[in-house]
């Protein structure tokens, strides 16, 4: 899979280059506005893509959306992997002209095409992605490349959508079921453009399991989580059917199709729980999203960054409060 995924990423890569943020990744649960449903991601972000050929040096000129609850610039190589030090996110500083490459120390990331992208989580009930107007210029050799129409950069997305799925989706299900959130290798669990930022933990129910019941806070005194959710997500083509945000003490229940969550104790009338379903999904998980600026500033509150495997156990020992508590709701008792 890691060659074919190589192979589209080369694709990409050569016939996007020469226009500034030619691919467009907006999931959303309405099949007309999205484009690039892959990685699981939240449906809450968006995600501009702009290519680059050997050698070239582009520099960015513009202000992240103020509006965004984060939004960053990132590099990555040849083969979707992020290029160190080339993470630059509105946690830092507010815009202006952006050398992204500069703190880059080995040459040889220059030999390759390689990509930047463009992510902006947006609010609650904000479906307005990005204008023209807001996005970063981008400039090679002092000039300005032609910016695609929005419309291109999503149908872009939209054909590049199953051949990532099918590159990225698992054949077999999750080698854990029924196990509290932990942090998955990149072996068990592909991804694609991963976030510098960004800590992912995945629980996945098993076929005797109606749901989950997720129950957590995310604390109002740690201004270094610029977001918190969760997806539910097909392992099967790693596409997202749902997300949500959380704030303060929150009860999540994630239940699979045809299941009735009020049976297994939802209330629709209390405002702290919350719920999100899968769809028909060939190996649904869920995902816990953490985005987390204090290591790009300085000072990490919570290194889970690896690209190893760290049991559920370890993974509530570095995150502490933060790390909420999993109940899988068993069919045979309800």
């Amino acid at each position: 899979m890691q060659v074919v995924l190589q192979f589209i990423l080369s694709m990409l890569y050569e016939y996007s280059a020469g226009l500034s943020w030619a691919v467009l990744s907006y999931p959303s649960a309405d099949p007309q506005t999205s484009c690039l449903n892959v990685a699981s991601p939240s449906l809450s972000s968006e995600y501009w893509i702009s290519t680059f050929r050997p050698y070239d040096r582009p520099v960015f000129v513009g202000v992240f959306p103020a509006w965004a609850e984060y939004s960053s610039l990132s590099a990555y190589d040849s083969q979707g992997e992020p290029i160190p030090g080339t993470t630059v996110s509105s946690a830092q500083t507010t815009g202006g002209t952006i050398d992204l490459m500069a703190g880059v120390a080995n040459v040889s990331a220059f030999e390759l095409p390689y990509a930047v992208i463009h992510r902006v989580y947006r609010p609650p009930n904000r479906t307005q992605c990005l204008r023209d107007s807001e996005k970063f210029e981008v400039r090679l050799g002092g000039v300005a490349q032609p910016l695609a129409p929005e419309t291109q950069a999503r149908d872009s997305g939209k054909e590049l959508e199953p051949q990532l799925q099918k590159a990225l989706g698992k054949i077999h299900p999750d080698i854990r079921p029924d196990t509290p959130f932990y942090k998955p290798s990149t072996r068990d669990f592909p991804g694609l453009f991963p976030n510098a930022d960004a800590t992912y933990l995945v629980s996945s129910p098993s076929r005797q399991t109606a749901g989950m019941r997720i129950e957590g806070c995310r604390p109002d005194a740690a201004p270094w989580i610029k977001y918190l959710g969760f997806m539910t997500t097909d392992l099967y083509t790693t596409a997202t059917d749902a997300s949500m945000e959380v704030h303060g003490c929150y009860t999540v229940f994630a239940m699979t199709l045809g299941e009735d969550p009020a049976s297994y104790g939802y209330d629709a009338a209390n405002a702290s729980q919350h719920l999100i379903t899968w769809n028909a999904d060939v190996f649904p998980t869920l995902v816990m999203r953490i985005v987390d600026v204090s290591c790009s500033l300085g000072a990490c509150k919570y290194d889970l960054n690896q690209s190893h495997y760290v049991p559920w156990w370890e993974c509530e020992a570095i995150l502490g409060d933060v790390y909420p508590t999993t109940i899988f709701l068993d069919t045979t008792l309800n």
